[in-house]
């Protein structure tokens, strides 16, 4: 899903609703089309998005054994 997804599912919650999702590691840190980095910051700063928690986790292997890293989020939606 892109940024704007995300955006739009948050408008569809009462505030102070509990908002939980992961995200490959890279998508979290990028701005390239399908980045989350700047929409992130941006719900942060404006109070959409009240962030609980933000941590790493490996999600699993590579056949030939490089690790997958997703981001967890858990969030509670702002005004």
């Amino acid at each position: 899903m892109p940024p704007s997804a995300l955006e739009r599912a948050l408008e569809l919650l009462a505030p102070g609703a509990p908002v939980v999702f992961t995200l490959h590691e890279h998508w979290a840190a990028v701005d390239d089309p399908g980045g989350f980095r700047s929409a992130l910051e941006c719900l942060i700063e404006s109070g959409r998005l009240r962030m609980l928690e933000r941590s790493s986790f490996l999600h699993r292997r590579t056949t030939s054994g490089e690790p997958i890293t997703y981001e967890l989020f858990a969030a509670l939606s702002g005004r």
